[in-house]
């Protein structure tokens, strides 16, 4: 299999810097035909993620932090899930007429939703980027 073939059946779980991509092909070009097949072989083992299931995971479960479990950041996620869910139990605990605390945790709600918001930008580079450095571990000069 040539370079090109390789880059393409990767084009959608590497980042879209020219620059990334155009290393990786100079890379995959000192390789012999030998040393592709066995590329291919280890690639192929890798696990890529898919920056698309990633950001349909951010935008529908988000909250949830499904979308971090997915990427493998499970300490962020289990933040996460926190941060955003923590406040509905706090308004099932406040004692009825403390206002105050009832702000205190819709503040917190709303701020925590920002993290879920920007994940929906991020998550997906975050996965491409994650992909392409587990690919550049497989050259032995790396």
């Amino acid at each position: 299999m040539d370079t090109g073939s390789i880059l393409v059946m990767l084009q959608d779980k590497l980042p879209k810097e020219e620059t990334l991509i155009m290393d990786l092909k100079h890379k995959l070009d000192k390789l012999s035909s030998e040393e592709k097949n066995e590329f291919i072989n280890q690639f192929l083992l890798l696990n890529l993620k898919n920056p698309n299931i990633g950001l349909v995971l951010s935008i529908a479960l988000g909250s949830l932090a499904v979308d971090r479990f997915y990427v493998g950041d499970v300490g962020l996620g289990i933040l996460k899930l926190f941060c955003v869910n923590i406040p509905f139990i706090f308004t099932v605990i406040i004692p009825e007429g403390d206002i105050g605390v009832l702000i205190l945790a819709l503040l917190f709600y709303f701020a925590s939703l920002i993290w879920v918001v920007v994940d929906w930008f991020k998550i997906h580079k975050k996965i491409r980027k994650e992909n392409y450095l587990k690919l550049m571990s497989l050259f032995k000069d790396n």
